[in-house]
């Protein structure tokens, strides 16, 4: 069964992350601050399970895992975008 996330907005904060792999750049394209990027990334890591990134000297890389999860965001995103077929109607 999967784990609920309890909160989606832990989502955005992690795609958002993940693309730029740092924190700091992360919290200024969100306009919130770092500690709000750190809390929701160690949250989800919880709500999850596992960890989703590597911290090192030179920012952040996605772990496997991370990586999984940032392809299923990305194919979700690009879902959500995507134009709906409009039906005639009959």
């Amino acid at each position: 069964m999967a784990r609920p996330i309890r909160n989606i907005n832990s989502i955005q904060v992690f795609n958002i992350t993940s693309e730029t792999g740092n924190v700091t750049r992360a919290a200024q394209l969100m306009n919130i601050s770092q500690s709000s990027v750190s809390y929701h990334i160690k949250k989800l890591e919880s709500d999850l399970g596992y960890r989703l990134f590597r911290r090192g000297k030179h920012g952040l890389t996605l772990t496997e895992e991370g990586l999984e999860l940032s392809r299923h965001v990305d194919r979700a995103t690009s879902d959500v975008l995507q134009p709906l077929a409009v039906v005639a109607p009959r």
